[in-house]
């Protein structure tokens, strides 16, 4: 059990850190929105996150499936990745952000309860299983920063 919730946890904080550290960039780079735009799209997540993080909180209560629900939002989560690819304007970002912030963000609070109630009943150190999370976070963005640094060789300055 341990092992499953420390590799959840590595490959959701490995997306995220790619994702917080170049989607940005991909909005300026592959789709052309200025700083204000990007912006634009990025608070669609914020709003969204906001209003459907408690409704997925909720609905794991009342369903006592955490499982099944943080399975739907990740498979939600990737669908959603794969329509920004051909979202081309600022409308589509934004309602593929909106829609992204209501199915990916709320991940991480369900698998938190879970793994920690899991952590009780199976007798595991949960804060041992959830710096799996954080350590491939950093290594991860350490990792593709160096790689996006020797390909396109741009300094963390100059983005």
């Amino acid at each position: 059990v341990f092992t499953r919730f420390a590799l959840f946890y590595a490959a959701a904080f490995a997306s995220l850190g790619v994702f917080m550290q170049f989607f940005p960039v991909w909005l300026h780079d592959a789709r052309g929105l200025d700083a204000e735009a990007a912006s634009s799209v990025l608070s669609a997540q914020i709003w969204a996150r906001t209003i459907a993080g408690p409704f997925w909180a909720q609905r794991v209560d009342r369903t006592g499936d955490p499982r099944g629900i943080l399975g739907m939002l990740v498979v939600l989560s990737f669908l959603v990745v794969a329509a920004f690819a051909i979202a081309q304007d600022q409308t589509m970002l934004f309602l593929c952000s909106a829609l992204f912030g209501c199915c990916y963000s709320p991940q991480y609070a369900i698998l938190d309860g879970f793994a920690l109630h899991s952590a009780q009943r199976h007798a595991f150190p949960y804060t041992r299983c959830r710096s799996w999370g954080s350590i491939t976070f950093l290594v991860v963005i350490a990792a593709v920063g160096w790689v996006d640094r020797k390909i396109t060789r741009r300094t963390p300055v100059t983005q």
